[in-house]
């Protein structure tokens, strides 16, 4: 099985490339820094013995992105599995946050993946088999005001997986969404934050496994994964 992941090098990305490279998945991927690709590359490989593959690209640059698809539908054909993962945090409320905010929000969060799903989706129509997977995020069903411009970013992007996966259902291509809560990823930083009561991003990656071990008939439309500290 081919897996397309975004933002594969760290935090849930990784997790879902290592867990699933264990049930003998083919692992690709794009990504900005060489020295992080690299180095999953060489865990992939200890993992098994399929030739997994990434290619330098800023997903958030049309142009970049869209060779990094031409390279994968050339030398790999179509993915088997497609996961939207990639994304970044910010703060700010609607009144502090600027359009430039928006704007980059809306790169890191959404725009990403339309291009991506935009540019399979007539090759998963065609084969009429496939999985889109976008990874979502709590404030879709829980406004948070003191993030609002990646808030505005993640409801797009719902948006659009919940009508990719109405026009893709009659395809026999299943769309699910991930919405996890707070998450212990490197993000964090230093924060002084409970990351061992948070979701855990090897329990999202045990989602995905779940979800492409569906039967072919079967479409998980959403799995909301959240701690049960209700402080987070």
């Amino acid at each position: 099985m081919k897996v397309l992941i975004t933002g594969a090098t760290s935090g849930i990305g990784k997790a879902i490339a290592l867990h699933l490279a264990n049930l003998g998945c083919k692992i690709i991927f794009p990504a900005r820094n060489s020295e992080k690709a690299k180095a999953l590359i060489a865990q992939l490989a200890q993992i098994n013995d399929t030739t997994h593959d990434w290619r330098m690209c800023d997903v958030t640059e049309e142009i970049t992105l869209k060779a990094f698809n031409d390279y994968v539908q050339k030398n790999h054909g179509i993915p088997d599995v497609i996961i939207n993962n990639a994304g970044i945090y910010d703060f700010g409320t609607v009144l502090e946050s600027s359009e430039e905010q928006l704007e980059t929000m809306l790169d890191q969060n959404f725009r990403h993946a339309y291009r991506i799903s935009q540019y399979w989706i007539p090759y998963l129509k065609d084969v009429k088999k496939g999985t889109i997977i976008f990874i979502g995020s709590q404030v879709t069903k829980e406004l948070r005001t003191g993030a609002a411009a990646y808030t505005m970013a993640k409801g797009l992007l719902e948006f659009y997986a919940k009508l990719v996966a109405e026009e893709m259902r009659d395809a026999n291509v299943g769309v699910t969404r991930i919405v996890p809560g707070s998450v212990n990823t490197p993000s964090w930083g230093d924060m002084d934050v409970p990351k061992s009561s948070f979701v855990q991003s090897e329990d999202i990656a045990l989602a995905v496994e779940q979800i492409i071990r569906m039967k072919p008939g079967t479409w998980v439309e959403e799995i909301i994964i959240r701690t049960k500290d209700r402080n987070w």
